[in-house]
């Protein structure tokens, strides 16, 4: 039985949709040194975190207790392929994927250069006409900031929940 949902935010979208799932759940949610001092060694939980470069950031953190299923935030456009990859780079097999967004003024210097040559990279591929549709959209988003969070797309994962929450009842 799911005990808590555990989140890690960075820029703000995995902290919002955290919460709302657990408005729409009624589970008690926690970042993850909140839960270090709630919650015992083997609970059951729902972690939601961000992507960085197909991993999910501070996964490993989490190895004591045990992990119904992961819901990422990231950029990327939602396909199987992406999701195929972030199961197989973080060795875990319940994927939730939730389309989040850049908020530039919340990355750290660090994180900008490392944006900014991408910015970079994508503007100059664009003036030689080689970036496809979906590139050119990424470049779009990441030029002009980009918000996408769309709290109905944690409707199956609430169904999952609740499914199995009443098969335990």
């Amino acid at each position: 039985m799911i005990k808590a949902i555990i989140y890690n935010s960075h820029t703000g979208f995995s902290k919002q949709y955290a919460y709302h799932y657990a408005v729409s759940t009624g589970l008690p949610i926690y970042n993850i040194k909140e839960a270090k001092k709630k919650l015992n060694k083997n609970d059951e939980i729902i972690y939601f975190s961000w992507l960085n470069s197909n991993k999910i950031v501070k996964v490993n953190k989490l190895k004591k207790y045990n992990i119904a299923y992961i819901a990422v935030c990231g950029m990327s456009f939602y396909s199987e392929e992406l999701i195929d990859n972030i199961r197989k780079t973080n060795k875990f097999d319940n994927i939730y994927y939730l389309q989040g967004g850049i908020r530039w003024r919340m990355l750290n210097t660090f994180e900008r250069i490392i944006m900014k040559f991408i910015l970079r990279s994508l503007k100059r591929k664009n003036k030689k006409g080689l970036l496809d549709k979906d590139q050119r959209v990424y470049l779009d988003r990441l030029n002009n900031g980009y918000e996408n969070v769309d709290l109905n797309s944690l409707n199956h994962l609430i169904m999952w929940y609740n499914s199995s929450n009443s098969l335990i009842s």
